[in-house]
């Protein structure tokens, strides 16, 4: 019913004004980009993520993807004190400013990793803390996505809370948010200040557009972000445009932070400015300059089967793949620090010689308030 009602409404005006009627309240929104216009698209083309390159047997010009991340480096020479018999990022320190999902998925491998992850949390807390389904008022969407880490309340509006994160972040390794952009900057934290406080910092900031942008300032959640990087264009059924049933670009988004922060370590530190937009057209390349295959659903006696040129294969419902992660021991137990039971992951990543770790869920809001983090 509200779906009809809604349609009904915005059925009447051009996308172009109910963007410009949204926007300035601050409402995430976009028209759904084709990928056949992406080459042209306004903030690919602002942040160079787009190039042509000659098709070796046409001759014809055709658009690859660039890059999906711009990494500024200023280098310092990290040492590497890793060995085959401790985890790659053994003694790595992070600090994480993010809510939601990009940042905080980054920081959960890089935890599994070895690192030791801080968790920067307003007076109010991370707001998927308290999504349903919860148990005694947080998230298991909270649990999941920020095991392995500690939390810090800090009200970065206060000065002795800021000039406390200025002290963490002059002792840490790598920064990772998923502030808007511009937002550390309007603290006095933005690079240029960062670099200053620790010339070693490796700060990695993801965002919908990038803080390189033709888009200054324009909010952005994963939706608007699959609108507007051909992701949307290529999921349509009776030709109307989807979103994914997961959030694609938040997950990829926070993969590509976490690779971006591994690269810069061994580099030695910089500055790496990722861009959901960016990684979303990555995950679409394959479909700009070829049609590929589409595969058909079709029904079956006990569901759906999904048939493409070379075979098919069942569509599984998620409840099935859950009892299969359990039986494989991928879905597993964990107890945070106030005792409660949490359902956690293990990390997807296998390593031959140093397996990630299973870290215990993230804990109450404030949990490590009282630790001395600098001199752990």
């Amino acid at each position: 019913l509200l779906d009809a009602t809604v349609a009904a409404l915005t059925g009447r005006f051009t996308v172009a004004h109910i963007v410009a009627a949204l926007e300035p309240a601050g409402i995430p929104c976009a028209p759904v980009t084709p990928i056949a216009a992406l080459p042209t698209e306004a903030n690919l083309t602002h942040r160079g993520s787009i190039a042509l390159a000659k098709n070796p047997l046409t001759g014809a010009e055709v658009p690859i993807v660039a890059r999906w991340m711009l990494d500024r480096a200023w280098g310092t020479g990290r040492p590497d004190t890793a060995t085959p018999d401790t985890l790659p990022l053994a003694g790595v320190r992070v600090i994480e400013i993010g809510q939601y999902t990009t940042a905080p998925l980054a920081t959960r491998h890089l935890a599994a990793l070895g690192a030791e992850v801080l968790k920067i949390e307003p007076p109010a807390g991370d707001p998927t803390r308290f999504w349903a389904p919860n148990q005694d008022g947080q998230s298991f969407f909270f649990a999941l996505n920020n095991t392995g880490k500690r939390s810090l309340v800090l009200d970065l509006r206060a000065k002795p809370d800021l000039d406390q994160l200025r002290a963490l972040l002059a002792d840490a390794d790598v920064l990772i948010e998923n502030l808007k952009p511009g937002s550390l900057a309007r603290l006095g934290l933005g690079a240029a200040a960062l670099k200053d406080l620790n010339p070693a910092l490796l700060y990695c900031a993801v965002s919908g557009f990038g803080e390189k942008s033709a888009y200054p300032g324009r909010p952005a959640f994963d939706t608007v972000v699959q609108a507007m990087c051909g992701i949307m264009d290529s999921c349509r059924a009776d030709n109307i445009p989807f979103k994914t049933g997961i959030s694609i670009c938040d997950i990829a988004g926070g993969l590509a932070g976490m690779v971006a922060v591994m690269a810069g370590l061994a580099s030695g530190g910089g500055e790496i400015d990722v861009s959901m937009q960016d990684v979303g057209a990555w995950l679409t390349h394959w479909e700009w300059n070829a049609p590929s295959n589409t595969p058909h659903v079709v029904p079956t006696a006990d569901g759906y089967s999904v048939a493409e040129p070379g075979g098919a294969a069942p569509v599984r419902q998620v409840a099935a793949v859950l009892i299969e992660a359990a039986s494989t021991g991928m879905l597993a137990d964990g107890t945070d620090s106030s005792g409660r039971s949490w359902p956690i992951l293990r990390s997807p990543m296998r390593l031959s010689r140093t397996q990630p770790i299973l870290g215990a869920p993230i804990g109450p809001l404030g949990e490590a308030q009282d630790e001395p983090w600098r001199t752990i």
